[in-house]
């Protein structure tokens, strides 16, 4: 789970500093637009494949075995739906882009190709962000379940270790929570080393 997490986070950091390079640049050119066509497409699939697994994911049947497993079921399932309803979202959006950059031709208009990447930026970011706070919410209550099982101490030996953990996640999962993508690539390159 922690390599789950520490991966995706990974990707979107690499990703927002993939944009920055574009926000430092004084003009665009024709191949940032090259570059945005490729970055929606990959995207665009990745998207369809989360929401794919996101529905499947949502339709499964749990039978929880105590309350602690229920409420945990429950907050699963509108962390998914959540995410399922917000990548759908994301899927269409990237889906007009596309039909946008198949039709656009930056050499009658190299002014419309900053208004197509700065469209761009926020979209190939949020299903990455989705993934994010799905593995947060994942690692954060197998902490917590952990922590209270006996038999979880000979994982980790010490109780003060889990609360280490836990609180680290949390601060994780909260600024994943409120982040948001239309914010710019320097203000979440920024946001992300004030942890």
């Amino acid at each position: 789970k922690f390599k789950s997490l520490h991966g995706i986070i990974r990707e979107l950091r690499s990703k927002i500093q993939y944009w920055k390079g574009y926000h430092g640049l004084k003009s665009v050119n024709a191949l940032w637009f090259e570059n945005t066509k490729t970055q929606t497409a990959e995207a665009l699939s990745e998207s369809k494949e989360y929401m794919s697994y996101l529905e499947k994911e949502s339709l499964k049947k749990q039978d929880p075995v105590n309350l602690a497993d229920t409420l945990y079921q429950s907050q699963r399932k509108n962390m998914l739906l959540n995410a399922l309803s917000a990548t759908k979202s994301n899927v269409n959006n990237l889906e007009q882009l596309q039909l946008r950059i198949e039709k656009f031709n930056p050499q009658t208009d190299s002014s419309g190709i900053k208004t197509i990447v700065e469209d761009a930026i926020p979209l190939t970011l949020q299903t990455k962000l989705e993934k994010s706070r799905i593995y947060s919410f994942e690692l954060l209550s197998h902490l917590e379940d952990r922590s209270v099982k006996p038999k979880s101490m000979k994982i980790i030996k010490s109780k003060e270790h889990y609360i280490t953990l836990i609180n680290d996640i949390t601060e994780v999962n909260n600024q994943l929570a409120g982040m948001n993508t239309t914010l710019t690539p320097d203000f979440l390159d920024n946001a992300r080393h004030h942890r």
